[in-house]
């Protein structure tokens, strides 16, 4: 009987409550408040809190904005798949060939990014980037090339690298999790029925994993996308060389 009570205790629809209060809180609050903010103007740099549908009318009549819009998220895009590229083979070498007594080990390697503020990294890697920076010095000093390389300035490469850099431990856990729970006979099985080890990959490992890897391209998409893609452009050369090229 008092088992019974406790199993119907565990099916109230009231325990998922503080969860769906703290995501209306947290998500659509803000953006019910950016859609409002969508509707008023700005005039000499401040927000007038004046009622209109001018910066719609604007973003669907102006071809700018669009060009702009799908420059960026094709960026996104490929960055996000960049970055679970890389991921995936660190992800999969953690989960399924380090022993498990030292798999927290490398998982704190990967994620010792996240103790520092992303807007660190940022600058760090701004650094790095550029005619001046330290990756073309250190080429230049070494005598690899006479000119700086314009690979490493400020642009494009500069963006998908720093962004790889920001979100590489958040898509690198997401991966690792779903190949971790893999279950091993499923591979053994495999490898019984003559599968070569990239068979096993294709067939077991990728379509198991699926989840994970989709989760962190999501993951990664989603904290360029809309909180981090701008901060990001710096290293695009906002700061020095005036906007990127797109």
């Amino acid at each position: 009987m008092l088992g019974r009570v406790r199993h119907r205790g565990l099916e109230n629809p009231l325990l998922p409550l503080p969860a769906v209060l703290a995501v209306a809180v947290g998500f659509f609050v803000p953006l019910a408040v950016l859609v409002v903010y969508s509707f008023w103007p700005t005039e000499d740099g401040q927000i007038v809190h004046r009622w209109t549908t001018e910066n719609y009318t604007r973003f669907f009549t102006e071809a700018a904005y669009w060009r702009m819009l799908l420059r960026s998220f094709g960026l996104v895009s490929f960055a996000s798949a960049l970055t679970v590229l890389l991921s995936f083979p660190f992800a999969y070498f953690v989960a399924a060939k380090v022993p498990p007594a030292r798999r927290l080990l490398w998982i704190l390697i990967a994620i010792i990014p996240f103790w520092t503020s992303y807007l660190i990294r940022v600058f760090a890697w701004l650094n790095m980037f550029g005619d001046q920076g330290l990756i073309n010095q250190a080429l230049t000093g070494i005598g690899l090339t006479d000119s700086p390389i314009e690979f490493f300035g400020f642009g494009r490469p500069a963006i998908v690298i720093t962004f790889i850099n920001l979100l590489f431990p958040l898509s690198f856990l997401s991966t690792y999790i779903a190949i971790e729970r893999i279950n091993p006979a499923m591979s053994d099985a495999a490898a019984d029925l003559g599968a070569r080890p990239w068979r096993k990959l294709v067939t077991v490992t990728l379509p198991t994993a699926r989840s994970g890897i989709v989760a962190g391209f999501v993951f990664a998409f989603i904290a360029l996308a809309w909180s981090r893609l701008m901060r990001l452009r710096r290293c695009g050369g906002w700061i020095q060389d005036g906007p990127a090229r797109a």
